[in-house]
């Protein structure tokens, strides 16, 4: 009895965390688009009246993008779920074609996120004391949206594989 009652115990606390994950990435990704929304509206507004235009927007706004691309695309993941591009071809298979499909489809991914995971990190690393010109934004934290949408998409892939094995 008292392994079950911890085993739910701790199954709620992971959906919890998750979900307190989630949350935060949405929250996240509504402050980058702020970002992007003040740096372009700033500089468009100090164009259009003649006055000084700060250079540092136009890097803040094209690093921004590199995270609210990555951001993006956590969340489309984790709405949509994962969608190959020819699902017309894959949903004239049977069921059981589909699934080996799916699965192998899902370990090229991962495959895929491992591979650009370990190049992130490398030219992160590689970057970590360099800034930009106008900004002085550390690079590292720009190249680290990369990082951070490896690692979370390869918790959803291994996710849906361990659910499609599992199925």
């Amino acid at each position: 009895m008292y392994f079950y009652f911890s085993k739910n115990i701790e199954g709620v606390i992971v959906k919890l965390l998750l979900r307190i994950f989630d949350k935060i990435i949405e929250a996240l990704s509504v402050v980058v688009l702020f970002i992007i929304f003040f740096s372009i509206s700033l500089q468009t507004i100090t164009r259009y009246f003649g006055i000084y235009i700060p250079v540092w927007t136009e890097e803040v706004a094209r690093f921004s993008l590199v995270w609210i691309v990555s951001l993006g695309a956590i969340i489309y993941l984790k709405e949509e779920g994962f969608r190959p591009g020819v699902e017309v071809i894959i949903n004239k298979l049977t069921p059981k074609i589909q699934k080996v499909v799916y699965i192998l489809l899902s370990f090229l991914i991962i495959f895929f996120l491992a591979i650009l995971l370990r190049y992130s990190l490398e030219i992160t690393l590689k970057n970590i004391n360099t800034f930009s010109p106008a900004a002085k934004i550390p690079i590292k934290y720009v190249y680290s949206g990369f990082i951070v949408m490896s690692i979370v998409y390869l918790r959803y892939f291994v996710e849906f594989l361990y659910n499609k094995i599992k199925s």
